[in-house]
């Protein structure tokens, strides 16, 4: 905890921050291509803070789909073609397209994966920003009290922020599969509707993220 009481503090928070980086390549790649995006689709219709806000989800949900296991999956096949779903939500997607609830486990990756994760990108996001705007300001990751420092490299001035942020939208993911069977209580063979699953065939077949 920095000390408050000393005269420096502020000099040595900003002395004591650390320049955001991504965590590898493909995440700055990712980062880039969303911000690009969103610039070059903005128009009256659809505003560059909506696209940047939907890009940032877009961008904290491939955190999620990279956590994802062989576990926690979901089978349903109600009236349509069989498929496994992956949720992030305590329901099955599926049957929340059709206004009805069924209820099944989430999927989340612990709160403290998420929340290093969420910072990063987020400051990952305003970095871009900065420099897309030709800003000679430098995002820098803190310490409390401060989560994050913008500071101007040409006056020197700084802007602490706190950071609340997570996804508002975390889309499900779909994998087409064969229709599953099971035995009945008089031993006949009937075909499963729905039931959680452990997917075996995750790096074998093609995913699907569920739009609405």
């Amino acid at each position: 905890m920095m000390n408050m009481e000393s005269e420096t503090w502020i000099e040595d928070l900003i002395r004591k921050g650390t320049e955001i980086e991504p965590i590898n390549a493909e995440e700055k790649k990712l980062v880039d291509k969303l911000v690009n995006y969103s610039f070059e689709k903005a128009n009256d219709e659809n505003p560059l803070g909506i696209l940047l806000a939907s890009m940032y989800d877009l961008a904290i949900s491939a955190v999620y789909y990279s956590r994802m296991t062989n576990s926690g999956w979901i089978y349903c096949d109600e009236g349509e073609d069989p498929s496994m779903f992956l949720p992030f939500v305590n329901c099955c997607p599926r049957h929340v397209l059709k206004s009805e609830f069924v209820f099944h486990k989430s999927n989340k990756p612990t709160s403290a994966v998420i929340g290093q994760a969420t910072t990063r990108i987020l400051l990952l996001f305003y970095q871009n920003l900065m420099k897309l705007n030709c800003k000679e300001i430098k995002v820098l990751k803190a310490n409390e009290p401060a989560d994050a420092i913008f500071l101007d490299i040409k006056t020197g001035t700084a802007f602490f922020v706190e950071i609340k942020s997570s996804p508002l939208l975390t889309l499900a993911l779909r994998m087409k599969c064969e229709t599953m069977t099971d035995y009945d209580k008089g031993g006949s063979i009937v075909e499963i509707k729905h039931r959680a699953v452990t997917n075996s065939q995750l790096y074998k077949e093609d995913l699907e993220i569920m739009v609405p």
